[in-house]
């Protein structure tokens, strides 16, 4: 109505649609915004539940603001794009002129509104951005990158306004979109491994015992089992003839939320850098929950389920008989360790093991649970553990 009545509807009306528009777009804004925000920042809700107090959560209003100054850019951009296609030099100058007053404040207001966003996160949302994964931290530097671009070529639209190039609005456009894009994706990421932060992980396993969570929690799960506990599922119990394929449907209920075999997100590529076989698999799922930043939900069910999901990533990738080669001690770490640690001073494992002499590393690296009960019970062979107690020691 707005666009086709622009030649056909007096002044007054035209304006009475646009702010029904406005007022309509900025609404849903409030409550969208409203609903993500309470993904990732549930706050108090965990402890009362009330309605109001996880829509207006502590990201709520940063998060709200960040999004209206960016919604404010925006508008001005796409008037930037329109002005570039305009004829007249006269009118076109005066579009572009009017366009910068909607993008330079926006973009000099923005990083005080994501300083107050990030400030209103839990310290452990933000865990999630560092060490093994640090998707968050790597597009954040992109969205330093690209606003600094946008407001910096907006100033540069204002030196000859009236032969503003419709090539070089695009170029605003596309800088504008990759700064809210990386934004985006960084929220979703510093959510893991939940879908509604503390309280549902991203596979909906509950983190504790709700009402009508149909016993898929933690605590139920492990104790009767995810084949007795999810409904849509074939088999209850695993014998030697079915374990392969109960462990596939684990697998579905527990992992493809995330992960495909070997497309996106696919477990056959991790798993051929890893060469593991069904037992060291088993081992690590017991850990599940510590790897890359603890962005994954721990593995719920008995051992036996265990087992079976182990049996069936183990067809994924079948472990190649290779000739005995001692591998070297960085390329064990990054076999055995690299998924929970790093090689850097802020690990504490690693830290430890760097002060110690390779005798006591090489007697302590043959049984792991003693440096923490976390760590799975590796067989690492004696040529393996001398050799990453060297390179430990280095």
């Amino acid at each position: 109505m707005y666009l086709y009545g622009w030649n056909k509807l007096d002044r007054r009306t035209h304006l009475w649609f646009g702010w029904v528009y406005f007022i309509a777009a900025f609404a849903s804004m409030v409550i969208i915004n409203g609903i993500i925000t309470f993904m990732l920042t549930s706050g108090k809700w965990i402890e009362n539940h009330e309605f109001w107090v996880g829509f207006f959560n502590p990201t709520y209003f940063p998060s709200l603001f960040v999004r209206f100054a960016f919604s404010l850019a925006l508008a001005g951009i796409y008037a930037l794009v329109t002005a570039s296609l305009q004829k007249n030099a006269d009118l076109k100058g005066k579009i572009v002129k009017w366009s910068a007053r909607w993008i330079v404040p926006a973009f000099i207001v923005l990083p005080f509104f994501v300083y107050w966003y990030v400030g209103n996160m839990a310290p452990q949302v933000w865990a999630s951005a560092k060490g093994l994964m640090p998707t968050a931290t790597r597009y954040a530097n992109l969205i330093v990158i690209f606003s600094i671009a946008t407001f910096v070529l907006s100033l540069l639209t204002l030196v000859k306004p009236r032969k503003m190039h419709f090539v070089f609005s695009l170029v605003v456009l596309t800088c504008a979109f990759t700064t809210m894009w990386a934004f985006e994706f960084i929220r979703e990421s510093v959510r893991k491994p939940y879908i509604i932060d503390n309280y549902m992980y991203g596979n909906s396993l509950y983190k504790t015992p709700m009402n009508g969570d149909g016993g898929f929690n933690l605590e139920q799960i492990n104790q009767n089992g995810v084949l007795n506990t999810a409904k849509w599922v074939q088999h209850r119990e695993i014998t030697t003839q079915n374990q392969i394929v109960a462990g596939k449907e684990i697998f579905r209920v527990q992992c493809q939320s995330c992960h495909t075999v070997d497309a996106y997100r696919g477990v056959k590529n991790y798993l051929q850098q890893r060469n593991w076989d069904a037992s060291t698999m088993a081992l690590m799922l017991g850990s599940l929950d510590a790897m890359h930043n603890g962005t994954m939900p721990p593995f719920v069910g008995t051992e036996p389920e265990k087992a079976a999901l182990a049996a069936y990533l183990a067809t994924i990738h079948p472990v190649t008989k290779a000739p005995e080669v001692t591998m070297s001690g960085k390329m064990t770490f990054q076999s055995n360790c690299a998924m929970c640690h790093r090689a850097d001073p802020s690990d504490a494992v690693f830290s430890n093991l760097k002060q110690m002499d390779q005798e006591t590393i090489v007697a302590m690296l043959a049984d792991l649970p003693t440096l923490n009960p976390r760590m799975p019970n590796l067989a690492l062979t004696d040529s393996a553990r001398a050799e990453l107690a060297k390179w430990l020691h280095e």
